[in-house]
């Protein structure tokens, strides 16, 4: 049996400071969290507000960890101060889950936030995160992979199962994922597909370009709408095929790149 800790945040301040922002009140804190989750732990729920989100798979083992930066205003230096310790980023373990939630002070979330930097996960755990005006970078070696985001950019790299929301931000995704959905708002989404395709995928976008590159030869059926704006593809029709693939925006093009050099 792998050893865990108590479900209890392991805060590892390193330092706070205060400053006048645009005649507000500001104080903010750098730190460190730590948790050594149970053996029967494969997946991971994230909640963050106002802030950036950067997930790494860890090499081996159950723990997870990561620096982060967090900010809180007041009208008062006292009142910044009371409301940044209310600010927390706290585990706890819910059947096969592990949730990792900030949380929110005085005030609700308006004027407070926190980045998770560097945030190492075991790579077989499904990745679940969640961020309001905050953009996320999942780097490559996660089977699954689910993010949503508010007025903040996606940067996914994955070759499993994929699924990408924002409003208001731009989705840049790269790897050999064979079952994904994206979706954006006024943002555009890009995708860059090592190898042959021939998966189930979508993506739609309101006011925001759709590129899709693949770097070996696509297999399926293609799918497309704009209104204002021109679908067009660099390479062999994609009339039929194994897979399908449908790509919808509005105001904007439609590229679709793929056939080997």
């Amino acid at each position: 049996m792998t050893p865990h800790l108590p479900a209890t945040l392991l805060l590892l301040a390193l330092g706070s400071c205060s400053l006048t922002f645009f005649g507000t009140e500001k104080a903010t804190r750098d730190g460190s969290i730590q948790f050594l989750a149970s053996s029967s732990i494969s997946n991971i729920s994230i909640d963050g507000f106002n802030g950036d989100i950067s997930v790494i798979p860890s090499d081996g083992g159950l723990e997870v960890r990561a620096e982060t930066r967090s900010y809180a205003t007041g009208n008062t230096q006292e009142e910044a101060a009371r409301r940044l310790a209310q600010m927390q980023w706290s585990f706890r373990e819910s059947g096969n889950t592990l949730h990792l939630d900030l949380t929110k002070p005085d005030g609700g979330a308006n004027n407070a936030g926190s980045d998770l930097q560097r945030l190492y996960i075991p790579a077989a755990w499904t990745v679940d995160a969640k961020t309001s005006n905050g953009n996320v970078t999942i780097a490559a070696g996660f089977h699954t992979v689910l993010v949503q985001s508010s007025n903040g950019n996606l940067d996914v790299h994955s070759d499993g199962k994929v699924r990408l929301r924002t409003s208001n931000g731009n989705i840049e995704f790269r790897g050999r994922s064979q079952d994904f959905q994206m979706q954006s708002s006024n943002g555009s989404i890009s995708m860059d597909f090592d190898g042959d395709w021939a998966g189930t995928g979508s993506a739609h976008s309101s006011n925001g370009k759709i590129s899709v590159r693949c770097s070996g030869l696509m297999d399926c059926a293609l799918r497309t709408s704009t209104s204002n704006g021109k679908p067009r593809i660099y390479g062999p029709l994609l009339e039929s095929g194994t897979g399908n693939l449908s790509l919808e925006t509005s105001n904007a093009d439609i590229n679709v790149t793929h056939g080997k050099n």
